[in-house]
């Protein structure tokens, strides 16, 4: 590996402030590293799998969770270490750290199929059982990682948070690091995340069963793709400057002027951005405040990188100060960070009955940054300080806790694209330069180009699809038409669609919880859902490329017509249909919209399948929609104002 699979930028809001008196500048610290290439190995694997077997875990979840393990298994290979470590008020070494090979693995198969759950939690012993399995076999050449999944709190054993995330922080500076899984709404959300933040982790909240599987599947996902690890980060800064680091990553100040800040793995195609409040004493006009930043980690063979970033800030009158040049962009991700961070903070105030104070403390970093943040984001935490003051229950506590997590450690996670106005309804975003139709209801995707890199999935593309290309798109919307994007790249994706703020957003993490909640069932990958039209429940078949919503013939009898309306659908092509416009139904709030009548050859092939109808993308005009990776769930969050 060289250097150039890695880099490491120091980025300054402003790189002049004012002389003379006291002021605040931020940093950002952004590390990226570069996609794999067909040279890539990936790091053998050194791990232990810490499974709850408690009596909360009976049933569905302990089946999806050794379901997940399974997977997990069957992709590792004869150069990977795994442990199998389960827990109740007992600690089992199922499986202990071994080499798989054709000998092992169908071994630790029947390991994994034979966990029963039991009784109470001893989190702690089970934790540290497994992190012994795998810490004799730490080696450089070796990714060494915990996974640790439960569904309660730690009532027997070690049960302080403050001390087993003591016992993280040792073992991740030993080699030995640790993510977390919370199940459900019964976990301890405040120790999870700070086992996870010590031991150089990730931590997932995990709010149903089904779930599970395919959370495992993206954080393993990273872990093979792992392009450095061991990572830190150490800022060297002029003494007398305060510096306030946010994000609860694990840090320490070695001596006067340095903070290092440690940051675990890093996988390929994936960054990493620390965000620095510095408080700067008044100083001589011309004063010129060095700033270093080294970063030292082992690539995915074990050999050392060091990489180097120098800046600077200048000391100026107060007028050149503030006539100068601000990076708003850094601003405003600094204001997101700042926000997710603060929300922790008061969500532990308010786990602890302060409830007042924790509201508050929240409004407090609103206001501080209203002009820097989205509507959406403004309304989705007033209301998060207006529930901490009337008092959460769990369920609310585990969301709030996992999107402030998120908002705060992984914004960069995330990529926005403008969404192009004035296309007949239709959803379509500019990509580079590509302009690319958001279309749920194909299975498949297709484009004028054979290779297509798509945040960083090389995809093979064919013309078209059931004789729908995209020169036939372009002339029917109006605009060129370059990639029709559908669920066999979508159904591994977390996107959200905002038309309020004109943006498509794709993640790798899970969008913030919002109450409404639509879930979703598949046919060939095609999502749908049970929703409540015209004062009956249809299921209905959620497709982003239809325009308008659609239903069968019978199921609009009486009604007048109000308009016509041209679209158009593989195996049918353009089509015309009268247009209606009825009640349709989303969690207590009643919304009038458009429909249109299905074509008989679809009514036809949709009701073999059991479904009666299309909900298209006038919903997206009245809520932000965000669709879960794995379409499992597709949530709701209402426009306000």
């Amino acid at each position: 590996m060289t250097e150039k699979k890695i880099s490491v930028q120091m980025n300054f809001d402003q790189e002049l402030t004012p002389c003379g008196e006291q002021s605040e500048r931020f940093l950002e610290v952004a590390i990226q590293a570069s996609k794999t290439d067909e040279t890539y190995q990936r790091p053998s694997l050194n791990l232990a799998l810490v499974i709850d077997r408690s009596g909360s875990m009976a049933g569905e979840k302990l089946e999806y969770v050794k379901a997940a393990s399974n997977h997990i298994v069957s992709i590792l290979n004869e150069k990977d270490r795994v442990a199998l470590v389960d827990f109740d008020e007992r600690v089992r070494v199922h499986f202990p750290s071994t080499l798989l090979d054709a000998e092992s693995k169908p071994v630790l198969l029947k390991s994994i199929s034979s966990i029963r759950s039991g009784g109470m939690t001893n989190l702690c012993d089970g934790w540290l059982t497994g992190c012994q399995q795998i810490a004799g076999w730490v080696d450089p050449k070796m990714f060494t990682h915990s996974l640790l999944l439960t569904d309660g709190r730690a009532n027997v054993g070690i049960t302080d948070p403050r001390e087993l995330a003591t016992h993280a922080r040792e073992l991740a500076r030993r080699g030995v690091s640790t993510s977390t899984f919370g199940v459900g709404s019964d976990y301890d959300q405040i120790l999870l995340e700070e086992m996870a933040n010590q031991g150089e982790g990730l931590f997932r909240f995990i709010e149903g069963s089904r779930d599970i599987p395919e959370i495992f599947k993206g954080v393993f996902k990273e872990l093979m793709t792992i392009l450095a690890h061991e990572v830190e980060i150490t800022l060297t800064y002029p003494e007398g400057l305060l510096v306030s680091l946010l994000g609860d990553w694990r840090n320490e100040c070695p001596e006067p002027g340095k903070l290092r800040v440690y940051l675990g793995s890093l996988s390929a195609g994936k960054s990493r951005e620390l965000y620095i409040k510095l408080t700067i004493p008044g100083n001589k006009e011309n004063t010129e405040l060095p700033f270093k930043v080294n970063l030292r980690a082992k690539d995915e063979n074990g050999r050392l990188i060091e990489l180097v970033s120098e800046g600077s800030i200048r000391m100026v009158n107060k007028g050149q100060s503030e006539s100068a040049p601000k990076d708003v962009s850094l601003m405003e991700r600094y204001a997101n960070a700042e926000i997710g961070d603060r929300a922790s903070e008061a969500l532990r105030l308010e786990k602890e009955g302060k409830r007042q104070e924790a509201g508050e403390l929240l409004n407090k970093i609103l206001v501080t940054h209203q002009n820097r943040i989205n509507h959406e984001t403004n309304m989705h935490y007033q209301s998060m300080s207006q529930r901490m003051v009337n008092g959460m229950d769990e369920l609310d506590r585990k969301r709030s806790h996992s999107d402030a997590y998120m908002q705060k450690k992984y914004m960069s996670e995330r990529q926005s694209f403008r969404l192009i106005p004035n296309v007949k309804g239709h959803l379509v975003f500019d990509f580079l330069g590509q302009l690319v139709l958001l279309d749920t209801g194909s299975q498949t995707s297709f484009g004028t180009q054979e290779h297509w890199d798509f945040l960083g999935r090389q995809l093979t593309l064919p013309p078209n699809f059931m004789k729908i290309s995209p020169e036939y798109l372009s002339q029917f919307i109006g605009v060129p038409i370059e990639i029709l994007l559908g669920m066999d790249v979508l159904k591994d994706l977390y996107f959200q669609i905002n038309t309020r703020e004109s943006m498509i957003t794709f993640s790798e993490f899970r969008f913030r919880s919002s109450p409404i909640t639509l879930l979703l069932e598949t046919i060939m990958d095609v999502p749908y859902t049970e929703i409540h039209m015209n004062g009956e429940t249809h299921n209905v078949f959620v497709d982003t490329g239809a325009k308008i919503n659609f239903l069968r013939k019978e199921a609009l009898v009486g009604l007048e017509p109000v308009d016509t309306e041209m679209d158009f659908y593989p195996m049918v092509g353009e089509f015309e249909t009268e247009v209606y416009q009825i009640p349709v139904d989303i969690y207590g709030k009643t919304h009038m919209m458009r429909c249109g009548v299905l074509p008989p050859l679809l009514e036809m092939a949709f009701t073999a399948s059991g479904v009666e109808g299309i909900l298209g993308t006038e919903l997206y005009e009245k809520y932000v929609a965000s669709f879960e990776r794995g379409t499992k769930r597709l949530t709701l969050e209402r426009y306000e104002g």
